[in-house]
């Protein structure tokens, strides 16, 4: 090549612009973020200085009484020469773990100051800052439960050539990896009730447990416990009763729901004999005296039965059933034999009879009487032969009173022959 050629070329390149990317860059770059209303704390990306590192970071577990901001991002640039920094955004997207991410949301970072001259480009750069700490973005607004990452990267567009035209961008991005923090959302269990019907014992109680009212209540980190505000019944909670069931997550946040807890009493009275002695009478039974029985819940046990009175009949056994009724709809019965056997015998209406007396002989006889106590009609018989005669004899003639019921007594009578 001669020397035209090669001065023509020469002078060519000395009048390309220099678009030298060294001219201009991010050389610090942080993350602005608010956990727990703590207020901004900044976090190391592409430096390490003091502050917390954000890549790899665990920003703890969030309830819903915290929050999360990312508030913004500071960008530390240079610029030398012909280079201009036009802006600074942070970019970000939050997404569960294991999940495909989400596009990329920016958020701008403001121009902030001019801050004197650096060793970059010789000593010459002009250092900026770029940042925006009120962002206010509320990374766990509308978060289910479950464990999630924030990423973000910063840039900066450059101006090469004076035109406000961005020729370049420049990434803090972890060389494309950008920068990952992780956190969890344990939002409050899921409190689920169900309806149930509990029986009282014999003695008038009964009990549940949280778990006896517990549908399926859910937390995705684990249920530390569950509780029902009442846990004990007794008779004066027939019916249907609100009980509330808590639900508390091993962070201690509670969910309640309210279930309906029927009390019932199912236990009949109980008699207080275990069999009922026998009734027994000789005619009839005008009245019962009424046994008693015990209910689980102590109150009156009503007492029936269903005999017909008075009960009569010589020989017979009626068997009376008795009720006994808890006003709950329980009953139990027991039954008790009423027996009518009649052992007395009629008895004479006097105490001795007259002597009958006759000249020649007697050949009609007038009948005593006699009561039974049974008041039926009595039977009245006597073992004499007719006539009685015989001059000088006395005749001793026995009356039986009999009362239809297997019972007699006697009496005797003298029939004196005696001719005056």
């Amino acid at each position: 090549m001669n020397k035209f050629y090669f001065l023509k070329y020469l002078v060519v390149l000395c009048l390309i612009p220099n678009y030298s990317f060294s001219q201009s860059d991010i050389y610090e770059s942080y993350a602005i973020l608010d956990v727990n209303g703590s207020g901004n704390t900044f976090y190391d990306l592409n430096v390490d200085t003091g502050n917390p590192n954000f890549d790899g970071a665990s920003l703890g577990t969030f309830i819903t009484t915290n929050s999360l901001f990312l508030n913004g991002a500071q960008n530390q640039t240079y610029k030398c020469g012909t280079h201009n920094i036009l802006n600074s955004f942070i970019d970000y997207r939050v997404y569960l773990s294991g999940n495909t991410p989400p596009s990329f949301t920016a958020s701008e970072i403001l121009f902030n100051s001019d801050d004197g001259t650096s060793n970059f480009c010789t000593g010459t750069s002009l250092d900026q800052t770029w940042e925006s700490s009120g962002a206010n973005i509320d990374v766990l607004n509308g978060l289910a439960s479950g464990d999630y990452i924030l990423e973000i990267y910063t840039r900066s567009d450059s101006d090469y050539d004076g035109d406000n035209i961005a020729n370049n961008t420049y990434f803090i991005s972890n060389s494309g990896a950008n920068y990952k923090a992780t956190f969890r959302v344990d939002n409050p269990p899921n409190a689920n009730c169900q309806n149930i019907i509990v029986q009282l014992d014999a003695l008038g109680n009964a009990s549940i447990t949280g778990n006896d009212i517990n549908n399926n209540s859910t937390d995705d980190f684990g249920i530390a416990s569950i509780a029902a505000s009442v846990t004990g019944f007794s008779c004066s909670d027939i019916g249907l009763n609100n009980v509330v069931l808590t639900v508390t997550d091993t962070l201690g946040q509670t969910d309640t729901c309210t279930a309906i807890v029927t009390i019932q009493d199912n236990l009949a009275p109980v008699a207080d004999v275990a069999s009922l002695s026998n009734v027994t009478a000789e005619c009839e039974v005008s009245s019962l005296t009424a046994p008693t029985a015990t209910d689980n819940c102590g109150g009156t046990v009503l007492v029936t039965n269903n005999a017909s009175l008075p009960i009569s009949g010589e020989g017979t056994t009626t068997v009376v059933t008795w009720t006994y009724d808890d006003g709950n709809g329980n009953t139990s019965t027991q039954t008790q034999n009423v027996i009518i056997d009649d052992i007395t015998a009629p008895v004479a209406d006097v105490a001795s009879l007259s002597n009958v007396t006759a000249e020649c002989g007697v050949s009609s006889l007038t009948a005593p009487t006699a009561t039974d106590n049974c008041g039926g009609t009595v039977i009245v018989t006597n073992n004499a032969s007719l006539p009685i005669s015989g001059e000088g004899t006395t005749t001793v003639v026995t009356w039986t009173y009999d009362d239809g019921n297997g019972n007699t007594s006697t009496q005797t009578q003298n029939v004196i022959i005696d001719d005056i």
